[in-house]
């Protein structure tokens, strides 16, 4: 089910948040990229076979590692990758605060928000410095996710 379009959504830095009767999931094994994301500073687990039915963008998210609760914050990226070029669509996966070797484990993608369409950026430089205003919208949202769920029990 796709990510639907808040009221609000007329405000391009306040995240879409998914119909409250579904989120978004994927899953797949880690397989090897480029290691863009690591000469950036933002490693990131590049899944197999992205959903098609949710448009490209840039979301907030959690993921599982091989099962594992609870899962783990993370910005994912969905969709071809215009500032080196490539047009393949793609998911890429940057969790955060996470230090570790992902290849070969499977991961559980819970798509909670869209933060931002794909762009081109002019440089590596331009994108590491996007890259990181999204990965802290990303930790907000999730942690305001967080405390609403510890709010409701």
């Amino acid at each position: 089910m796709p990510i639907a379009r808040s009221p609000s959504s007329s405000d391009p830095h306040r995240p879409t948040r998914p119909t409250a009767a579904r989120v978004a999931t994927t899953g797949g094994r880690v397989r090897s990229g480029h290691r863009r994301g690591r000469l950036l500073g933002f490693p990131t687990a590049n899944l197999t076979r992205p959903r098609r039915d949710l448009p490209d963008g840039v979301y907030a998210a959690w993921v599982g590692i091989d099962g594992e609760l609870p899962a783990r914050p993370a910005l994912a990226s969905l969709g071809p990758s215009p500032t080196f070029g490539v047009r393949t669509r793609r998911l890429e996966i940057h969790l955060i605060d996470f230090d570790g070797d992902l290849y070969g484990r499977r991961l559980r993608v819970a798509f909670r928000a869209r933060l931002a369409g794909q762009r081109r950026c002019a440089s590596a430089t331009e994108l590491a410095l996007r890259i990181a205003t999204l990965v802290e919208r990303a930790r907000r949202t999730l942690a305001s996710e967080r405390v609403a769920a510890r709010g409701s029990r």
